[in-house]
């Protein structure tokens, strides 16, 4: 009996360690995976990735970088970037810092003034990136934003105006107007180059546009089109008007533009858009109406012409008369022989 016993134990025993040996704990589980995976993330930390500098709209950026400025990273380390732009890039204008994707042109937000709406970028697209992160991974391209003031200036009390959103000219800019007057020779020069066109009346303006040092400058178009306004002079004709920037070196561009009238005196303006400054010819191409004193009536043509006929006819009867009275007495004569 006893032995029974003993073997029954026994067999019970060599059960027993080979289900342990088969099914693991859920401790030894847990430690076995988490040994698994720690070997992949340290092989990642460490790694060294590049950094790209780009300007606003994609460019790869022309000007060198100052030491401040890293060109690489370590994966897992993290890295401050500057705030501040790399020397001589875009002067005059608001260093707005660093962003994961170029500025649009396309996407555009209204500025709402007392006046029709103006378009400028929306500088606020993307991400601002001030710190890579310590869990970036691969290489990271940054893209440098600025922007600057918008630029509304009225000349000769809104007789003349320009308008520019921000971005288009750096801070600090002004602008004045020259408009001729016919008896200078400017005024007749440009006369000349209105490729053929023959308008009833015409007024040549030309805006100057300078920078912060005085230099003359030129919009930045990335950014959008400078607007400039002109009133509506006395005498042109509101329903026939061009607006048209000469180009003395090929075809004057006659520019995209509209007209409103000021609330207050309900005087005319007429703008356009421009992405470049030379002189504007306001144009009104009407044609022009001959005085009725000046156009001959169908009456006075008839009147005419009968008189003209008349006058025909007499003098071809005075002309050939004495023929014929001479060939008639010559007649009379044979008769009489």
């Amino acid at each position: 009996m006893f032995k029974r016993f003993a073997t029954i134990a026994i067999v019970l025993s060599v059960c027993l360690c080979l289900a342990l040996l088969i099914v693991p704990s859920p401790g030894i589980q847990q430690a076995s995976a988490a040994s698994y995976a720690e070997p992949i993330t340290e092989l990642a930390i460490g790694d060294t990735w590049s950094i790209t500098y780009k300007d606003y709209n994609g460019n790869d950026l022309a000007v060198s970088l100052p030491a401040t400025y890293p060109t690489s990273y370590v994966e897992g380390m993290g890295e401050t970037l500057p705030t501040v732009a790399p020397p001589g890039w875009m002067p005059d204008y608001d260093f707005l810092g660093f962003w994961d994707c170029p500025l649009d042109p396309s996407q555009t937000v209204p500025i709402m003034g007392t006046f029709p709406a103006r378009e400028g970028l929306n500088f606020q697209i993307g991400n601002q990136i001030t710190v890579i992160s310590s869990t970036a991974t691969g290489p990271i391209t940054l893209y440098l934003r600025c922007t600057s003031n918008a630029v509304d200036v009225d000349i000769a009390g809104n007789e003349n105006y320009l308008y520019a959103p921000p971005g288009v000219f750096p801070n600090g800019t002004t602008a004045n107007i020259l408009a001729w007057a016919p008896s200078t020779t400017e005024y007749q020069s440009l006369l000349l180059e209105l490729d053929g066109l023959q308008p009833a009346m015409v007024k040549f303006v030309e805006f100057s546009v300078m920078g912060s040092t005085q230099n003359q400058i030129q919009p930045l178009p990335f950014f959008g089109d400078a607007v400039v306004g002109f009133k509506v002079p006395d005498g042109f004709s509101k329903n026939d008007l061009a607006l048209f920037r000469i180009v003395f070196s090929g075809s004057n561009v006659e520019l995209i533009s509209s007209m409103w009238t000021d609330p207050s005196t309900g005087e005319y303006f007429i703008e356009g858009r421009t992405d470049h400054f030379s002189p504007y010819a306001l144009l009104d191409l009407a044609t022009p109406e001959i005085p009725s004193a000046e156009i001959p009536s169908t009456n006075d043509i008839s009147s005419a012409g009968i008189v003209l006929a008349l006058t025909l006819f007499l003098g071809g009867v005075l002309l050939i008369l004495p023929g014929i009275l001479a060939l008639s007495t010559k007649r009379q004569r044979c008769s009489i022989q």
